[in-house]
């Protein structure tokens, strides 16, 4: 899956470039991360890594959209992506915890910054941007806590705060 995400990402890091370019680089993105010895290593092992760079993938194709869509106007699209990067927020507090948040809010939270370089557009008002933020993570602790709470009733106290203190 994180192979194909990252595919996925070359193409939405440059759509605008022509049709064989963008073919060379979203084929060899995955063999350039298949080649890599983290990859290699961790691939092969059962471990929350693989799942991790999943997630952070998700939720940075989500970042890329949702910049995308944000300066073009393009509020519904905007809040899909959103939604997106909320999800992969989710998936990867289940994986790890909190740590999904190190891989993602930096590149989310400064946006602003590298998206005009993206994009070329720079956009003046960046209040919805950063409101946004917020509303991914609550989606992501959502998705977190609808595993964690049932989870901690079942399990009782030592497994309660095994997975929230621990």
């Amino acid at each position: 899956g994180a192979l194909w995400l990252t595919a996925k990402m070359a193409k939405a890091l440059w759509p605008d470039a022509n049709p064989e370019t963008l073919q060379l680089r979203s084929g060899l993105a995955p063999l350039m991360l298949l080649s890599g010895v983290y990859w290699s290593v961790f691939s092969t092992m059962t471990m929350f890594d693989m799942m991790l760079a999943f997630s952070t993938l998700v939720s940075l194709l989500g970042v890329v959209g949702s910049w995308r869509a944000y300066v073009a106007g393009q509020g519904k699209k905007f809040w899909l992506n959103v939604v997106l990067i909320g999800v992969g927020l989710g998936i990867g507090g289940l994986s790890k915890g909190p740590a999904i948040l190190l891989h993602v809010l930096p590149v989310y939270a400064l946006a602003p910054l590298w998206g005009t370089r993206l994009t070329g557009i720079r956009t003046i008002s960046w209040t919805k941007w950063y409101a946004s933020i917020p509303l991914a993570i609550l989606i992501g602790v959502g998705i977190a806590l609808g595993w964690a709470i049932p989870a901690a009733i079942v399990g009782g106290p030592e497994y309660r705060d095994a997975i929230f203190i621990g």
